[in-house]
């Protein structure tokens, strides 16, 4: 490609003041023009009259379309879409500045910055806080980006699809990726390195005030309302290569899977993240599946149609609020295994997380859940209650807590405890919170035990493995943690419960 023949023509034929940069684009440099394919031309000028026109010529032995764009309009499209993006959109994929390139380059950083931050925004309103686990290739800014352009304005699929197809996509990927690392090294908050970004929680999410449909919808209408006003030619010329274009990118056949569905592109930092259809391929074996020779469970987070998420949410909300939905509960459960299992305490391994279908894979863990070991009475209740109980206290004082220790969410594999159901787990624990812990394991595990004996050496057997640590159990005695548990169990049982607590801890009555 002859750069300064291009400058030459391009300069002589439309002689504008002010030129600060040019570049070419498109099919020529992308890698799949044809012989008589145009050459597509960038010319930025500062105090450009028209704002954004298009040019059709003519050189010495090649036809040149290009796109004239006020400098100052350029730079608003890049950080606001002030032309709903009409121009900055060519600054995703490849290509060659002649002249200004620094001019160029800060301009497409800039829009590159928006775009990731964008992008961001809607994984976070789509995830949650599982943002803070995926590790997001550049390559997904990219294609997630283009995909939303080609749905709103179809005849770019074509182009898409050819720059980024499988023998291209390479070469491509190679000039317009630096961009986006160097755009994502700008951005506070956010590790990037060479091929991967990941979001640490200092990260502050970009607002969308009007949301993503009519956010997109706003730049579609003015990206077609720009295309118009730039003048292409005449209308009927317009008109002519807008339907070949759309018939075009009808019948385009798209070879790279990542233009359709870039999420596939994402990773979890701890397990694989699944579709949703891979369940199909499990194999039954009762109370579990087979993955890869591996005995697993599948746990699957319904929404507030689950009566029992609907009640605990409204029921307990004043005095101890229950996470009810769905994502925030799934990423509980794959937050809080991979925290327990990173602080040595037993829990089950994540293998697969799907986002999209509200569901995790986790490891099958073998054993009794600790209910009926404790049900079961003897020195080996008396044994896995005091282990639950050291377990519980190491958790607690490292700042987390359960936030639904019931006896069912513990199983126990010889006499150690494992922590299977962690779906109200809590990283950034309170007093409270630790105390509740406690309240909710005692009242409701002896809430099953009719024999007092029993009962108490239940009671003495925790607080021996929890150890001291009085403000936590003046928590957990306070009477407005044990108001849930009067649906399960009658006052005065309650009462008596928590003088067996009262006097395992050798303490007075507390009157709160």
């Amino acid at each position: 490609m002859d750069l300064e023949k291009i400058r030459t023509e391009v300069t002589s034929e439309l002689n504008l003041q002010g030129t600060v940069a040019m570049a070419v684009y498109g099919s020529r440099v992308a890698g799949y023009a044809k012989e008589d394919s145009d050459y597509d031309v960038i010319v930025l000028v500062n105090g450009f009259a028209d704002r954004l026109r298009y040019y059709y010529f003519s050189g010495k032995d090649s036809m040149y379309s290009v796109l004239v764009v006020d400098l100052n309009d350029a730079e608003l499209d890049a950080r606001e879409s002030r032309l709903g993006e009409f121009f900055a959109g060519r600054l995703l994929n490849p290509y060659i500045p002649i002249f200004g390139a620094d001019e160029l380059r800060r301009i497409e950083v800039e829009y590159k910055k928006r775009v990731i931050e964008e992008e961001l925004s809607y994984l976070y309103s789509d995830h949650g806080s599982f943002i803070y686990e995926l590790l997001i290739p550049y390559r997904y800014f990219l294609y997630s980006k283009l995909r939303r352009r080609y749905l709103i304005y179809p005849p770019a699929l074509y182009s898409y699809a050819m720059t980024y197809s499988p023998e291209r996509e390479e070469r491509n990927l190679s000039m317009t990726l630096p961009g986006f690392l160097e755009a994502a090294k700008g951005i506070e908050g956010l590790s990037a390195g060479n091929e991967w970004v990941s979001v640490q929680e200092s990260y502050r999410f970009v607002e969308r005030p009007l949301g993503e449909e009519l956010d997109t919808f706003k730049r579609a209408l003015l990206q077609y309302v720009y295309h118009s006003k730039s003048g292409k030619v005449k209308p009927d010329v317009v008109l002519w290569e807008a339907v070949s274009k759309i018939r075009r990118g009808a019948s385009t056949k798209v070879e790279n899977v990542y233009l359709k569905k870039p999420w596939l592109l994402l990773k979890l930092n701890g397990a694989e993240l699944w579709e949703g259809d891979e369940l199909r391929s499990l194999e039954k074996g009762g109370k579990y599946y087979f993955y890869r020779d591996r005995k697993v469970v599948v746990k699957r987070f319904l929404g507030k149609k689950q009566i029992k998420w609907y009640l605990l949410g409204v029921v307990g909300k004043p005095i101890k609020p229950f996470e009810t939905s769905p994502i925030k509960r799934l990423y509980n459960e794959f937050h809080g295994l991979k925290w327990i299992r990173a602080h040595g305490i037993n829990a089950p391994e994540p293998i697969a997380v799907s986002l999209k279908k509200r569901f995790i894979v986790k490891e099958y863990i073998d054993g009794s859940d600790l209910l009926s070991v404790i049900k079961s009475g003897g020195p080996q209740a008396e044994e896995a209650t005091e282990s639950f109980g050291r377990s519980l206290r190491a958790i607690h004082q490292l700042g987390a807590a359960i936030g639904d220790p019931k006896p069912e969410n513990v199983i126990i594999r010889g006499s150690e405890p494992w922590f299977i159901d962690l779906e109200q787990f809590n990283g950034k624990a309170e007093l409270e919170d630790m105390g509740w812990d406690i309240a909710e394991f005692l009242y409701y595990t002896i809430s099953f035990i009719l024999n007092k004996s029993h009962a108490r050496a239940t009671v003495n057997a925790f607080i021996r493995g929890y150890g001291e640590s009085p403000e936590v159990f003046r928590q957990a005695l306070s009477v407005r943690l044990m108001l849930p548990f009067l649906a399960i169990g009658r006052a005065d049982g309650l009462m008596m419960i928590r003088k067996m607590m009262e006097e395992a801890l050798g303490i007075e009555q507390q009157s709160q």
